[in-house]
């Protein structure tokens, strides 16, 4: 007996439940506070994706696949990294999350890098003369 390619492997770990997950994961990040600043300010639990791993037991790359299938998983865990993604701004503009870190995950996560602007249209300067005016005794 032939399978087709659709049935072959093992079955998906995939279910309706699973974007419901992702946003009960992201409530409960935001419900479990790291702390507080001596301002007060609440420090939320950073939802992370290789947090969402371990929530749904499953490996990184099976989520990958999974928001690229499921639209409404896509959806889920594009609020999962916009609520990282506020979180990682406000908090590291405070100064309740280290800022270098802050930054280096917008980076990578976020495609938000410090930019240097680079003018390739500079106007040749001028040579530099050196004049001497004193004679050299020898």
């Amino acid at each position: 007996m032939v399978r087709s390619m659709e049935t072959r492997g093992r079955p998906t770990k995939y279910t309706e439940a699973m974007p419901g997950k992702v946003y009960a994961y992201i409530e409960k990040c935001k419900k479990n506070p790291q702390g507080s600043t001596r301002d007060e300010l609440t420090i939320e639990q950073l939802p992370l994706l290789c947090g969402l791993v371990k929530v749904l037991k499953v490996n990184q790359d099976t989520i990958t696949e999974w928001r690229k299938r499921y639209d409404l998983f896509s959806a889920a865990c594009d609020e999962l990294l916009s609520v990282q993604k506020k979180t990682l701004i406000q908090l590291g503009l405070s100064g309740a999350y280290n800022s270098t870190i802050a930054a280096r995950i917008l980076g990578a996560n976020h495609g938000m890098a410090e930019k240097k602007n680079i003018d390739l249209n500079v106007k040749d300067l001028p040579a530099l003369t050196i004049t001497l005016s004193e004679a050299i005794d020898e």
